[in-house]
């Protein structure tokens, strides 16, 4: 049986991705995921894991650099050891700083290497790699590379299509992302009485770090404030307008759900990412945006023309079906098995 590596972490959006494609592979390939300590619990107990210790570059001059320099060195050595002890088939890095040292050892072992690269910009990591690895595997078009989209986008639709509520007892979820978004929770905050005198139900995912404060400002009954879902589809599913963040799992997730969502981009993204995959999906007419510094003057608006115009929701959701890649981890699946040349193991989109 052939081997294949997986390396992503320091953020769920690097792995979740990655765990799509797995799930079509693991029953012909032996898989190894490497990821980082902040992720591990993700990686289910049928993928076998190692744990690398790196940790990501500021912004800022800082002496943490100096230390995220010497644990990529180091952690670039103990890859080198690794890959020749597991002799894998092909290493893929699914960006960011986690995947960078492992990457950079299977080149150098002379393992068939792919990088995939979740958002509309590339991100660091993958701009480095781009003309040293085998395959760029892309989630939005760019001018090198392959477009696969994101795989975590096939996992959610496929659930749309079997899914069979239709009961929409929210009518705005709002969403900040797996660590919560301040900047939307206080939009809920001060707008709470509007929410109510529009009879509107609202239900708040603040995150784990702003849920007291945030649970300790909401007075209005009609708005019902969690920290954390472990089922979003299932939360999607109960909506008629998410309001979320525009990282690239958070809109595979939305539109593969069918959801009719209005992005929120973080301006505290490399390269103004999230802004970018927003405008992508925004210029194909499957969802609505508001940038932060937009967000009191147009968000209410947006959400009110919404809800009032059902032609216009039917029309937005329905266009949510000509997108590309609904199918994108059994792309990506295929991609990988061409490269490795096993011809018998052939992915089919089911």
């Amino acid at each position: 049986m052939k081997t294949i590596i997986f390396a992503g972490g320091g953020t769920l959006g690097h792995v979740m991705p990655a765990l799509s494609v797995i799930n079509v592979l693991k029953s012909s390939y032996n898989i190894i995921f490497i990821t980082d300590k902040k992720c591990q619990k993700a990686i289910p107990n049928d993928v076998q894991i190692k744990i690398i210790n790196v940790s990501g570059l500021t912004r800022k001059v800082s002496f943490k650099n100096i230390t995220a320099i010497l644990k990529y060195m180091i952690a670039k050595e103990e890859m080198k050891k690794l890959i020749r002890k597991l002799k894998p088939d092909l290493v893929i890095g699914m960006g960011g700083y986690v995947s960078a040292p492992v990457i950079r050892a299977a080149i150098k072992c002379n393992i068939k290497t792919i990088i995939h690269e979740q958002n509309a910009v590339i991100g660091l990591v993958n701009k480095y790699f781009q003309s040293k690895v085998d395959k760029l595997l892309l989630s939005f078009p760019m001018d090198n590379g392959e477009l696969v989209g994101n795989p975590r986008i096939t996992d959610y639709y496929e659930r749309h299509l079997k899914s069979k509520n239709d009961d929409k007892t929210i009518d705005i979820l709002f969403v900040g992302g797996s660590g919560g978004a301040k900047i939307i929770n206080d939009f809920v905050i001060t707008n709470q009485n509007k929410f109510e005198k529009n009879g509107y139900k609202v239900k708040l995912i603040t995150g784990k770090k702003y849920y007291k404060e945030a649970l300790s400002q909401i007075k209005s009954k009609n708005i019902e404030v969690i920290d954390f879902a472990d089922d979003l589809f299932a939360e999607f599913k109960k909506t008629k307008i998410l309001v979320s963040r525009s990282g690239a799992t958070t809109i595979a997730e939305a539109l593969g759900s069918k959801t009719l969502t209005i992005f929120i981009p973080s301006k505290n993204v490399v390269g103004n990412h999230q802004f970018m995959n927003a405008v992508f999906y925004k210029n194909m007419g499957v969802c609505e945006l508001v940038e932060e510094e937009n967000l009191n003057q147009e968000l209410l608006f947006k959400i009110q023309e919404l809800l009032q115009n059902k032609p216009k929701r039917i029309k937005m959701l329905s266009e949510i079906s000509n997108i590309p890649c609904l199918d994108a981890k059994y792309i990506f699946a295929n991609q990988i098995i061409k490269l490795i040349g096993d011809c018998d193991g052939d992915s089919e989109n089911n």
